[in-house]
């Protein structure tokens, strides 16, 4: 039983946010709760105070939604409705939504992927290193020792060429020295969180001016729009 409960819980940590989000009614976030969240999100991302204003704005606007579904420890937080943080363990492993990427898209270090594979990881597949734009017309890399610096277990954001804002948002299964040695081979992130999935559904599900909305018929998210 032991082991089917791990599968179990091992499943629904790499299919996050496929299955719809359900939740209790969303609760006010007391202050101490409020300090002490700000004082995480300092740690983990990079952000100024005047950004981190912009996620904590009028107290009473301030909120907490502990989901029984599809994860039953994720808690998510929340200011006017708009999901920014979410808590996939319920234990502090905190990472952005697509709606604060969005917002700061700075928070976190970003990986840009090549266009073909964006539709695979809008799905929730986990991103291969072969799939990074690295040495890619257009890309802004031409060797793995140019990729920002990244750690096994960190957080990452996910854009595509064409695209000028993320499009996913995953765990790092490797540091950077280690996608190096590896010749750029293998898994090298778990998705936690997409555009378009049921976490970014419950928010607003408006994009940011700019961002590029619609896949070509070949399944890649670069179609501009006017």
């Amino acid at each position: 039983r032991k082991r089917k409960r791990k599968r179990k819980r091992k499943r629904e940590r790499q299919i996050m946010f496929k299955k719809p989000v359900k939740a209790a009614a969303p609760s006010p976030l007391g202050g101490k709760e409020a300090k002490k969240l700000r004082a995480e999100l300092c740690k983990r991302f990079v952000l100024t105070e005047a950004q981190l204003d912009t996620f904590f704005g009028a107290k009473d606007n301030l909120k907490v939604m502990k989901l029984s579904e599809p994860n039953s420890s994720s808690v998510v937080y929340l200011n006017d409705e708009q999901p920014y943080f979410v808590d996939v363990t319920g234990k502090g492993v905190i990472f952005p939504t697509i709606y604060a990427a969005w917002h700061v898209p700075t928070l976190l270090p970003s990986l840009p992927i090549q266009a073909p594979v964006s539709k695979f990881v809008v799905g929730g597949a986990d991103l291969m290193l072969p799939g990074v734009a690295i040495g890619v017309e257009g890309g802004p890399y031409n060797t793995p020792e140019e990729l920002p610096e990244f750690e096994k277990g960190g957080g990452m954001l996910v854009t595509c060429l064409g695209n000028p804002m993320p499009i996913a948002v995953g765990e790092m299964l490797m540091s950077r020295a280690e996608a190096i040695q590896s010749g750029m081979k293998g898994k090298c992130m778990r998705v936690v969180h997409t555009y378009r999935d049921s976490l970014w559904e419950f928010g607003s599900q408006i994009a940011p001016p700019g961002f590029l909305s619609s896949p070509l018929p070949s399944g890649a998210w670069v179609e501009m729009i006017e």
